[in-house]
């Protein structure tokens, strides 16, 4: 019942079900990491991680839930401890693609975009259509001014899907870094008109559009 409640998002209702097995057994694991993804749903990742801690004492090498371990203390800004958990499952499998991708983001919320770009590569290689990996290496590029190389991820990530909303958006944010104003305000609109209150587009446009004016002011 509680995996249906999940399916549904009804999240709280969902916990109470959980809680219910973990009444009878305190060692259900499936009832430790779903109610944790649950609390990660809910945005409430230290009782995620508490959920998660659980489990782990049980099963110490669980890759799926190291991983999502390491999610919800990234969500924290605790990018140290997420690594940890990432690379603690990479030991275990080197090649498993969401702790590669994953411990990508966390380095790249500790500005290392070197090694960042090295984690998006290394999951590109096992999966060249990985349009997460290439948005986030986009954006870890735009980090280190190469706009050039960010807006071929960006490019190619719209290749595999052409509603994809994020690469959209980090191409008209990196036109804006750019200065090619047109060519971002071309590329929010496109954002936009698909959900044309999307808060962090339309916020970027009007940015957009305030440089061009004020560039345009400079000029004259």
């Amino acid at each position: 019942k509680g995996v249906a409640l999940d399916d549904l998002k009804k999240y709280p209702e969902a916990i109470a079900c959980y809680d219910q097995v973990l009444t009878i057994n305190p060692h259900n694991t499936d009832a430790l990491n779903n109610k944790g993804v649950a609390y990660a749903a809910l945005e409430k990742y230290e009782e995620a991680i508490l959920c998660y801690n659980q489990f782990l004492k049980i099963n110490p090498k669980h890759v799926l839930v190291l991983v999502n371990k390491g999610r919800a203390l990234a969500r924290l800004q605790k990018n140290d401890e997420a690594i940890a958990c990432f690379d603690e499952v990479l030991r275990i499998n080197p090649e498993n693609p969401e702790a590669l991708f994953n411990k990508g983001v966390a380095l790249a919320g500790q500005e290392k975009y070197e090694e960042a770009i090295l984690c998006f590569n290394h999951v590109l290689r096992m999966n060249p259509d990985n349009a997460d990996a290439l948005n986030d290496k986009g954006v870890t590029l735009a980090n280190l001014v190469r706009y050039e190389e960010a807006v071929l991820c960006y490019d190619q990530a719209l290749r595999i899907n052409p509603y994809n909303a994020d690469a959209l958006n980090n191409l008209g944010v990196t036109y804006t870094a750019g200065k090619k104003y047109e060519e971002a305000v071309r590329y929010f609109d496109k954002a936009l008109a698909m959900n044309p209150n999307h808060e962090l587009v339309l916020m970027n446009k009007g940015g957009a559009l305030a440089d061009w004016e004020k560039d345009a002011e400079a000029v004259a």
